[in-house]
């Protein structure tokens, strides 16, 4: 596994059970925001959105058999959770589960939930709940396309920018099937700063100077 280009970091992260590397990944690189790419059997693991990341420009799309070039669904905003809900274990409390919430404002949809079996402090898991939304609520608009078979770098966690003629925009590949053409399926993602981490830990107390006997 090569993570020297993903940002983020956990005081701890358990499996409990066997699973394949990829699985395994999957609920920490969903909360973290990192795209895992597979390159000659190593997984690479990528921040989805940094600012600094290259796309793929996608310069030439296939034309399917119904004339369309690009697919674009585009989940209503109800469907999107208003609050969501993270549990995880807190290593500042005596490594207690502990419990992240976070509110978007405006919101039409309900309420989600869901648990990270790994250890955080609680403001990087408030951070990470925040650039989680964001992603999410940008991950509503997903496409379909197909390029030539012979655009390889097209692949599974890549992230294509598509021509401005066929609604530009920036994309995350989430499957590849491979034939005359590679068809892809994508979500949108949007550059952004991360959140920033409030760390839970408190400061050490800086020493203080005396006279001795005093």
């Amino acid at each position: 596994i090569d993570a020297t280009q993903g940002g983020h970091s956990i005081a701890g992260y358990v499996v409990d059970r066997p699973l394949t590397a990829r699985a395994a990944l999957e609920p920490l690189v969903d909360l973290s925001g990192v795209a895992v790419l597979d390159h000659d059997g190593v997984l690479e693991l990528r921040d989805e959105p940094a600012p600094g990341r290259a796309a793929v420009c996608v310069d030439e799309l296939a034309v399917s058999q119904d004339g369309e070039a690009i697919e674009r669904t585009r989940t209503p905003e109800r469907d999107m959770p208003r609050e969501v809900e993270l549990t995880f274990v807190d290593p500042f409390r005596d490594y207690q589960f502990a419990v992240a919430r976070l509110h978007r404002p405006g919101g039409e949809g309900g309420s989600e939930a869901f648990s990270f079996s790994g250890c955080l402090e609680a403001g990087a898991a408030e951070a990470l709940l925040a650039d989680w939304m964001q992603r999410r609520h940008g991950a509503r608009e997903t496409i379909g396309f197909s390029v030539p078979a012979a655009q390889v770098d097209v692949v599974p966690g890549a992230l294509v920018a598509l021509p401005e003629a066929a609604g530009g925009g920036e994309f995350l590949v989430t499957e590849v099937e491979t034939g005359l053409a590679r068809a892809a399926r994508a979500r949108r993602v949007a550059r952004a700063v991360p959140a920033p981490w409030r760390s839970g830990r408190m400061a050490a107390a800086k020493p203080r100077s005396g006279v001795l006997g005093q």
